[in-house]
């Protein structure tokens, strides 16, 4: 079997003697190197809401602080499809995820911010305007010679199968819910050239990622991107067989073969990777991650610096209210999941509802390895000694810099390592540097101030810089961080009334984190901290099927860091009610569809004790 490089040698012999232009040899440094970017997928299946543009223009900030370096955005163009994957006009922007003007408003948000944008590129295949193949803005210099001649618009019964002016064999797998474009054509080319450029130096993308490129050959990628030169592109290559995870190689070699296709001008995501995790999660099957040489068994064991690693995506995963959901990484795993991926090599993307929308206990658990990825100076390109792979654990160690252990096993890296970070089934350390971490907090106190919230307490900690607060609803049950400060008391908000919470807290500096301290708990109150008094907030606005209304403000119950939900009734009116606010108290409050999309404009004020009726804009 030729791993990882197969026309790739040839074109190395070439250049040894001397044939190929140089000019080709610089371009490959943009694609393949060392790099230190972290992804998110800026979006999900059920992102097309009309207003997704003004989302990503309003979390910009909170993208850039979480450390991504890249943003993988959905495709931009008018579709027949309300995802986008059916395009029919390229050059008109006016999608279901907003129009022109808000999309280069959320790019240049996240530009100003040092954060790359990549459009999603759907070029396997097209929708006309109107009807099966009357492609516009643009047009080909002849739109029947475009598609493929194997495609089903010239088949009998269908509208072009009397036409004899055809394209070329489609050179990959055909796509039946629209024309399958004729890559061949000189014409097809220079148009998708030509708009890869617009959308480069018009609207301000900086690179791609390829939709279904299994659908065509992979030496036109390459030869769109020496057209285009961006800073980054990744193709979807998902093998069309079924994944044997007794033979995970047959997936790892058709990956690299795409790749070697492009001229080593894309790298991929690691369809491998994402399987076998959820294999050794789901089965106890931890070794499965070790291959026959010793490596990680996904595409990153074979070609890291050109494997994009991941553990759901909009087709895959679940979306907030649904989603498609076609393969799912185990959700209670998903943690873990990550500690593997932001610790190993490849570029590692963070899939937006986990991110955004799975709670801040996850959302500050990957923030957290994230930021010690790069603190620790972890590459595509890495080296990864594992130590062991068996039914209870996997654990490695990364350029002898970083240790992580996943699975229920023990297992803790021998000589001066201080543990960085740990969670559900997980544990990560860092190499010591001549400190030490701080020891657990002690005296720690849990007392209920509301019946939505609970403040956490304890003594100041040696040489601590950080405490990160995790809760759990049963004193032996997984816990989950909540949060993370200086100071040496947390208040836990937006919980539900006369419910107990367990709490444990950690210590950290820049050489490690300590243990967990002692549990401790506490039960939220009844109800009525204002005073008897009930305070309404009604909402009027119709969020679309299968989203919701949370609430976030500045008085208790209600945070700036975390929405309550609010309740729908008839007539699109979402309600919330508590009588944890004083009567007479003025407050401020904005409400957020599925706490995640802001509304616009200025805070709204409420009166405790009164209701409070508004019609937001988002």
């Amino acid at each position: 079997m030729v791993k990882r490089l197969g026309l790739f040698r040839v074109f190395m012999v070439l250049i040894l003697i001397g044939i190929c232009f140089s000019a080709n040899l610089s371009s490959f440094a943009q694609y393949e190197g060392s790099s230190t970017d972290v992804m998110l997928q800026g979006f999900h299946w059920l992102s097309c809401n009309g207003s997704w543009w003004n989302t990503i223009n309003s979390n910009a900030s909170a993208i850039q602080q979480a450390g991504f370096t890249i943003v993988w955005l959905p495709p931009v163009s008018l579709a027949a499809s309300n995802e986008g994957y059916l395009p029919t006009q390229w050059y008109n922007l006016s999608s279901k995820y907003g129009n022109q003007t808000s999309l280069q408003k959320a790019i240049n948000a996240l530009k100003s911010r040092g954060i790359k944008p990549i459009a999603d590129i759907v070029i396997n295949h097209r929708c006309g305007s109107t009807n099966w193949a009357d492609f516009t803005n643009p047009s080909f210099s002849n739109n029947n010679t475009a598609i493929c001649r194997n495609d089903e618009y010239f088949s009998s019964g269908n509208p072009g199968a009397g036409i004899s002016q055809r394209g070329a064999n489609d050179t990959g797998e055909g796509y039946a819910a629209a024309r399958d474009l004729d890559h061949t054509n000189s014409s097809v080319q220079t148009e998708i050239k030509n708009w890869l450029n617009w959308l480069k130096n018009t609207i301000g993308f900086q690179g791609w990622r390829y939709d279904f490129v299994k659908g065509y050959s992979g030496t036109y990628v390459g030869m769109y991107n020496t057209a285009t030169s961006p800073y980054f592109s990744v193709g979807e290559y998902w093998p069309t067989n079924y994944f044997d995870v007794n033979n995970p190689n047959n997936w790892r070699q058709q990956i690299v073969d795409w790749i070697d296709a492009t001229g080593r001008k894309s790298t991929a995501f690691d369809f491998v990777t994402k399987p076998l995790l959820a294999e050794a999660f789901n089965n106890n099957a931890y070794w499965r991650l070790r291959d026959s040489d010793g490596k990680p068994a996904g595409t990153i064991g074979w070609w890291p610096a050109m494997s994009v690693t991941f553990l759901d995506n909009h087709d895959t995963g679940p979306s907030p209210g649904g989603g498609q959901n076609h393969w799912p990484f185990p959700s209670n795993h998903v943690a873990a999941g990550y500690a593997y991926i932001l610790t190993h090599p490849g570029i590692p993307c963070v899939y937006w509802p986990h991110y955004f929308d799975w709670g801040s206990g996850l959302q500050n658990e990957i923030k957290n390895m994230i930021a010690l990825r790069k603190a620790q100076g972890i590459k595509s390109t890495s080296t990864v000694s594992i130590q062991v792979a068996d039914s209870s654990k996997y654990a490695a160690i990364i350029d002898n810099k970083v240790a992580v252990k996943i699975g229920p096993g023990s297992w803790s890296p021998s000589g001066s390592w201080n543990l960085a970070l740990s969670g559900n089934n997980y544990a990560i350390w860092t190499k010591s540097s001549g400190g030490t971490a701080p020891s657990a907090p002690t005296g720690v106190s849990a007392n209920a101030t509301s019946s939505s919230s609970i403040t956490i307490s304890w003594n100041a900690v040696s040489g601590a810089t950080s405490y990160t607060v995790y809760r759990s609803s049963s004193s032996n049950g997984s816990y989950s961080s909540v949060g993370t400060t200086s100071s040496t008391s947390f208040t836990n908000t937006g919980l539900s009334a006369n419910t107990t919470y367990y709490y444990k807290v950690t210590a950290a500096n820049s050489y490690g984190t300590s243990g967990y301290s002692s549990t401790v708990s506490a039960t939220t109150q009844s109800g009525g901290g204002g005073g008897g008094v009930t305070t309404t907030i009604r909402v009027q606005y119709d969020v679309g099927f299968g989203n919701s209304i949370y609430i976030r403000g500045n008085v208790s119950p209600l945070s700036w860091t975390q929405g309550v939900a609010a309740t729908w009734t008839t007539g699109n009116v979402w309600v919330y009610t508590t009588t944890d606010i004083p009567a007479g108290q003025t407050f401020e409050f904005k409400p957020l569809i599925n706490d995640a999309i802001w509304s616009t404009g200025s805070n709204f004020t409420g009166v405790g004790g009164q209701t409070i009726t508004i019609t937001p804009n988002f």
